[in-house]
């Protein structure tokens, strides 16, 4: 049975081992792309393309506010909204979905005071991702129901050519109402490598404390030297 047990118990450490490793490099890369969404932000070019994942960036342009899109089922400090999606074209000509932030529905992000003319925003430049889970590939444009951000998806329904690869989620308030309202950017970079870390070191303990209470209920048959 050591022979069995004690492989195993070193298997799991070193799991735990490595969940710690990687909690460390996924904590530095989170806090690299911190410092990257706080820095001074960088000009929006057409070489956009060439920036970092969430990058922080400044744009010239105007909201293209009768193309909005609420993605559905957002909640903030426990009231459930729409995040409000509204193509920006900059005046260097691309135009890109931008996530304006939170409201407690449809109509008061139509209610909300209109931006004409061209306005500067900051913001933080999103790559886009697939988005995994329940609802992936679960939008229902027809319905204008929206559970995810497929900028592809969203510019086909409208009829627009804006970016499919990229997208900005607006960092501070514009001179509008205060809906929607601007939340914090953040990223969807799942951290949960300490509590992987503790399962596997759990398991091994787990394992250990069983051999030892074997091994002390029946010593001779443990150790190999009978039956």
């Amino acid at each position: 049975m050591t022979l069995a047990v004690t492989p195993a118990i070193i298997v799991l450490l070193g799991l735990s081992v490595w969940q710690v490793q990687r909690l460390q490099w996924k904590e530095a890369l989170l806090s690299e792309i911190d410092a990257r969404m706080t820095s001074s932000p960088v000009a929006l070019t057409s070489e956009f393309r060439e920036l970092p994942n969430y990058q922080a960036v400044v744009a010239t342009g105007r909201f293209l506010k009768d193309q909005n899109l609420y993605v559905i089922g957002q909640s903030h400090e426990g009231r459930s909204g729409v995040r409000v999606f509204t193509p920006f074209e900059t005046n260097l000509g691309q135009l890109i979905w931008i996530d304006r932030g939170w409201s407690p529905d449809k109509e008061h992000s139509l209610n909300a005071v209109t931006i004409t003319g061209d306005i500067t925003i900051e913001a933080v430049l999103k790559k886009y991702q697939e988005q995994q889970g329940a609802f992936k590939g679960g939008n229902d444009p027809a319905s204008e129901l929206w559970f995810i951000v497929n900028p592809e998806e969203m510019s086909a329904h409208r009829g627009l050519k804006a970016l499919k690869s990229h997208y900005l989620q607006l960092a501070k308030p514009t001179s509008e109402s205060a809906v929607p309202f601007v939340l914090p950017p953040t990223t969807n970079i799942r951290n949960s490598h300490f509590q992987y870390a503790l399962i596997w070191l759990s398991l091994a303990i787990s394992l250990l404390t069983i051999y030892l209470i074997l091994s002390l209920q029946r010593p001779s048959n443990l150790d190999g030297t009978k039956g």
